[in-house]
């Protein structure tokens, strides 16, 4: 047995993400016990079992063919590999040519924070956001392909605004650069810059929203006008603005012009226009809703869906007139599809992936289930149709936070789970935005608690109802998810079988020090103010450890380093646990070396890690084999 240390003794030197060295004793003997019990020769068969179903779904998706994230230039000519830098969430891009042949790539660009990268039409180059060390600002930047990256040029940095950062698109002509500005809070600013001919340079700044007042999302370009969804204090349902380039610069703020829509109370999250008329994307109770709106008689038509998922792309195609959209859910990865006016069914434009099994063979249903303060929050479950969902082995899963929507898409961990006969659910709990602006701002700073108060009630949900029992219930959770997951853990432990908690803010007195350190003090609030770090404290599963209590099976991984957490919290959370537990249940962590927030970059790291989590919840949720 590994030697329990308290969490104080792995709180040194918090300044930084990486495991200080005086820990790295401790940190290689509990990678030892982790991996001694995942890979007992008593849960060999299990463990084949999941590794041989996750590597025919990993290699089956398309994203799962390179190693890395990829961008690709406009002609295809250009690709970039992506990797973290060590001890940073900045990436470097590796900078392919796919004609020369070459065995290394042909140029590096560094210092890219991720948000967004713009090529130019013409391939010539791309506008990134560059961090600059000294003085810990971000700029925006060009890189002109086959130059150094010495000689890209800045573009846009306001020194007095060391907060900002950028996301930047190119129009389709090459005529306009729009700049989005976000300072880790919930609105944005945003800024047109005219472009010139082989963007030597680019025109004077124009602001189209000059404030943080709300948020303004870019949705698509059209010759001399743009479209935008704005969700502001009066709208948070989200409302359509088209900006008319031809009169930016005419005055302060450029025109905008509300886009009359129908009435209604569901979020909107994309528009283009269509027709006569508009194909607006809702969400309708935490999933995709297409709908064709005639501007002329007003009337609407919904547009055919798969299923209950989520529409992560909208476009448009002529010859004949026809609506694109990229499509998920729970048992089928991301799909194009094609739909036409008069035509009730879909086409996909692709040929269906390889997958060894029948997407209609599964069921997923919504429930809403009624939080601890009465409000209703929707639940996503789904299971094979062979599988009875009582005392069934089932994982749950919820993000609730940043504003982020958990809406239904495609895991190959969920989908292997599935495949061995377990049920699946996922609840969108407020802290996201599945339901609207208003969603996630009822669970920031001081009404954090509720995220936790609605996943517990889908929890007791599912064992009242008899679909599952809390041997069989298990918590997964990533990042902010690993909060939420951590949380419910330690205040109702009774409930649960085994959890998996990843790459997790776990010490919420001390996050602020911490991997990305104060840039989330907006949504959790402030440590260093007595009212806001009380609210943390009833929270944060650090401190809400209870000496002698029952834990269930646990296993929590982070990265040696992980820049946008900080690895500590899952130390800290870590030597507590196993220092508070009383029951025979394992607590275990394994630590991955390098660098990175959530799963390896590569395919191997991912099959690996997923391998890792889903024996450990099969074995202890007693999943069939």
């Amino acid at each position: 047995m590994v030697q329990q240390e308290s969490a104080g003794a792995l709180s040194r030197s918090h300044n930084h993400a990486a495991v200080q060295p005086t820990d790295q004793a401790w940190v290689a003997a509990q990678n030892r016990q982790t991996h001694a019990w995942l890979h007992s020769p008593a849960y060999l068969p299990i463990r084949q079992q999941m590794a041989q179903r996750l590597q025919q779904l990993l290699t089956a998706l398309p994203q799962a063919k390179t190693s890395t994230p990829m961008s690709t230039s406009p002609d295809g000519e250009w690709y970039a590999t992506v990797t973290n830098q060590v001890g940073s969430d900045l990436q470097s891009w590796q900078l392919w040519q796919r004609t020369s042949g070459a065995a290394q790539p042909r140029e590096s660009v560094t210092d890219i924070y991720p948000t967004t990268i713009a090529w130019l039409p013409d391939s010539s180059g791309f506008y990134y956001d560059r961090y600059l060390a000294y003085p810990g600002h971000h700029a925006l930047y060009f890189h002109r392909v086959g130059t150094p990256q010495r000689q890209d040029h800045c573009v846009f940095y306001p020194p007095a605004q060391p907060t900002w950062y950028y996301q930047a698109a190119v129009s389709p002509d090459g005529r306009w650069l729009a700049v989005t500005i976000l300072n880790h809070r919930a609105g944005n600013r945003l800024t047109l810059l005219p472009l010139y001919e082989n963007a030597d340079r680019e025109g004077s700044p124009m602001e189209i929203v000059a404030d943080f007042s709300g948020r303004y999302d870019l949705l698509h370009w059209q010759p001399d006008r743009i479209i935008l969804r704005a969700v502001e204090p009066d709208t948070p349902k989200g409302r359509l603005l088209v900006v008319d380039l031809k009169d930016v610069g005419a005055r302060p703020v450029g025109v905008r012009h509300a886009v009359p829509l129908p009435q209604g109370m569901l979020p909107l999250v994309d528009a283009i226009p269509f027709g006569e008329g508009w194909v607006l994307h809702y969400l309708n109770g935490a999933c995709a809703e297409l709908r064709l709106y005639h501007e002329g008689d007003l009337t609407e038509i919904t547009i055919p869906l798969p299923g209950m998922g989520t529409v992560l792309w909208l476009a448009t195609a002529d010859d004949p007139p026809q609506l694109r959209y990229s499509y998920t859910d729970h048992v089928r990865p991301p799909q194009i599809y094609r739909w036409q006016p008069r035509q009730s069914t879909l086409q996909p434009e692709d040929a269906q992936h390889p997958f060894p099994y029948k997407a209609d063979d599964f069921i997923t249903r919504r429930e809403w289930i009624a939080s601890a303060d009465g409000t209703l929050v929707p639940l996503f479950l789904t299971h094979h149709r062979a599988v009875t969902p009582c005392h069934c082995p089932t994982l749950l899963t919820a993000y609730g936070g940043l504003g982020e929507s958990h809406t239904p898409h495609f895991s190959a961990d969920a989908m292997t789970w599935l495949l061995a006969g377990g049920c699946y659910a996922t609840a969108c709990v407020r802290g996201g935005s599945e339901l609207g602006a208003a969603w996630h701002q009822a669970a920031v700073g001081r009404h954090k608690q509720r995220t936790f108060d609605d996943l517990l009630a889908v929890a007791r949900w599912l064992i009242a109802q008899g679909i599952t029992s809390p041997q069989q219930l298990g918590l997964w959770g990533i990042s902010n998810g690993g909060l939420t997951a951590a949380a419910c853990l330690t205040q109702a432990p009774q409930l649960f079988g085994a959890a998996v908690i990843e790459s997790a803010l776990l010490d919420m007195l001390d996050y602020h020090r911490l991997g990305r350190r104060a840039d989330w003090l907006a949504e959790y609030g402030s440590p260093d103010k007595p009212e806001e770090r009380a609210a943390l404290a009833s929270y944060s599963p650090l401190h809400t450890l209870r000496q002698g209590e029952e834990y269930p099976a646990t296993l929590i991984t982070v990265h040696e380093c992980d820049p946008r957490v900080g690895a500590e919290h899952s130390l800290r959370f870590s030597a507590a646990l196993q220092q508070a537990q009383n029951g025979a249940s394992p607590i275990l962590l394994r630590v991955d070396p390098g660098s990175g927030h959530g799963d390896g970059p590569t395919l191997a790291a991912q099959l690996a890690a997923a391998t890792d989590r889903l024996t450990f919840l099969a074995v202890h949720l007693g999943l069939p084999r």
